[in-house]
């Protein structure tokens, strides 16, 4: 139940705190990530070097289509487009896989295992959003208190394929 819990409150992404990060979302929701883990202090090239690599990203923003995208670039949107084959509610995910020379070898999406029911499909949200609406709960907290429910039972063991 505690394990449950935790992995629950992980996946609300500090949900309910005032002024929590919610770094996945904000990530997810971003149109650009930049990775920047060079000191500025070491050479003025770094700075330059980085700051080149900003205005790239804006000259796309005021003209798009004005470069063709990187070969990563095309393999992470190709991977987004890929997720879309899931149907999960809560972690859409899709890879692509290439080959040295960047030739795709495979695609794929993540999915229940055929053993499991699909949260779309059988139960209409999420399995754990499922299993904490149908479980009896504190009436002072709103904790978990016991999970009555067949399907737990069943698939409970699982949920590491529901998060």
């Amino acid at each position: 139940m505690k394990a449950f819990e935790k992995l629950e409150k992980i996946d609300q992404n500090e949900e309910g705190i005032p002024h929590g990060q919610r770094v996945a979302k904000c990530v997810s929701m971003a149109d650009i990530s930049l990775l920047h883990n060079e000191d500025f202090n070491k050479s003025k090239d770094d700075e330059e070097k980085y700051f080149e690599k900003i205005q790239t990203y804006l000259e796309l923003v005021e003209k798009p289509g004005s470069r063709q995208p990187a070969q990563n670039e095309l393999m992470m949107n190709l991977a987004g487009d890929v997720s879309l084959m899931s149907v999960c509610f809560k972690q859409q995910v899709g890879a692509v896989i290439i080959d040295e020379n960047g030739i795709i070898q495979s695609l794929g999406y993540n999915r229940t295992p055929d053993n499991i029911k699909d949260c779309a499909i059988d139960f209409k949200q999420c399995f754990r959003d499922y299993i904490v609406d149908k479980s009896e709960k504190c009436n002072e907290c709103g904790s978990v208190i016991d999970i009555k429910d067949e399907d737990y039972k069943r698939f409970g063991k699982n949920l590491d394929q529901c998060r």
